[in-house]
């Protein structure tokens, strides 16, 4: 499945450390995602348009750009979903037995269900932009 895969990924990229976003941070973490991003833009078919001098592939801005977002979605996913099954939470879930926390199950499945709506928001906005963009293909 792909969420597991990216979260994967992003975890092992991640290491044992903790990301912060900040100026030091996020950088280490996309130079760390480098292979895996080249990985994935390679598996893209390139987008080729030889009349026009213009060629899209692994090596190009949009396609890498493109495969880190979707790597960091799934990551994101992933992790919201792991920590709402085992109900992460720093106060109640304690050892030995790591009990899950029934109240940070529900709050991880709300934060998941959020991140899942953001992305519908976005599917449903860049639908609409090609949509505009359609006006500009004449239908030769």
């Amino acid at each position: 499945m792909a969420i597991d895969e990216g979260n994967n990924i992003v975890e092992k990229a991640f290491g044992e450390t903790e990301l912060v976003l900040s100026n030091y941070y996020l950088p280490k973490l996309v130079e760390r995602l480098v292979p895996a991003i080249i990985e994935r833009a390679r598996k893209i078919p390139p987008f080729e348009f030889p009349d026009h001098h213009v060629r899209y592939g692994p090596e190009n801005n949009e396609i890498t750009v493109w495969c880190l977002s979707i790597l960091l979605a799934e990551r994101t996913a992933g992790l919201l979903a792991s920590k709402s099954k085992v109900g992460h939470c720093n106060a109640h879930r304690k050892e030995p037995d790591l009990k899950p926390c029934p109240e940070m199950v529900r709050e991880h499945l709300q934060m998941l269900r959020k991140f899942r709506e953001d992305i519908e928001s976005l599917v449903t906005e860049i639908k609409a932009r090609e949509n505009e963009l359609k006006s500009l293909v004449s239908s030769d």
